[in-house]
């Protein structure tokens, strides 16, 4: 018998899928027992009953299929599309949402908006203007949870290194776990048009925001990321 049904979006220009970046993503998945499968409809309460896990990956909007696109940057879901996922994840499914910096944090902010997640269309960076940031258990930026204890010493994470990703933070009353913290000294770096920075790009503290957490919505979960992970 089959397990759960994994559904790996591949409709709405995805950067990454089944079959392209995500491939060893889907092998893990297989071998894990879980019925990976692509996506390739828009987002309908009929093709999301057809599994138990939604994926989605750096959707895109057409505006960005040939370049990035600059600001301001439009909604790669329509909005009966953000409808069906919110009712389906509050009616039980479980969605792994994940959007890269801008413009991707951008093509994906309303469908996160419906979870409460409010994501920052730009890049986040140390104190230092790295992009490459290391979150550990042993100072708090590595959150304690189900995530990164596994069931087991042997499933444990102690740290999480992150490269090009955005940030984001929660509506207040949101019943959500923190999974990865930016730690004093952080920045983000909202650009007119991606990896294009000056001295008058606008920079705003984002030490505490967040660039991984665990939402729970109704009867449903949406494990939420803003970044690469290596």
């Amino acid at each position: 018998m089959g397990g759960p049904g994994v559904a790996i979006d591949e409709a709405h220009l995805n950067f990454h899928t089944a079959g392209g970046g995500y491939a060893p993503f889907a092998k893990l998945l297989r071998l894990d027992g879980y019925q990976a499968q692509s996506n390739r409809e828009p987002f309908t309460p009929g093709s999301l009953g057809r599994a138990k896990v939604l994926v989605i990956a750096n959707a895109m909007h057409k505006q960005s299929e040939a370049d990035w696109a600059p600001l301001p940057t439009l909604s790669a879901f329509t909005e009966q599309e953000v409808a069906a996922v919110e009712a389906w994840v509050r009616s039980g499914g479980s969605l792994l949402l994940i959007a890269d910096h801008m413009p991707l944090a951008g093509h994906a902010e309303a469908l996160a908006a419906a979870f409460g997640v409010r994501f920052h269309n730009g890049f986040a960076q140390d104190s230092a203007g790295n992009g490459q940031l290391t979150f550990r258990r042993s100072d708090g930026s590595l959150a304690s949870n189900i995530v990164t204890n596994g069931r087991g010493a042997g499933e444990r994470v102690d740290a999480v290194t992150t490269f090009t990703g955005q940030a984001f933070r929660l509506d207040p009353g949101v019943k959500a776990e923190a999974l990865l913290v930016l730690p004093a000294g952080s920045r983000l770096l909202l650009p007119e048009l991606a990896f294009q920075f000056s001295e008058r790009t606008p920079r705003i503290p984002a030490a505490h925001l967040l660039q991984g957490a665990i939402v729970h919505h109704g009867a449903g979960v949406l494990p939420s990321s803003a970044r690469r992970r290596c």
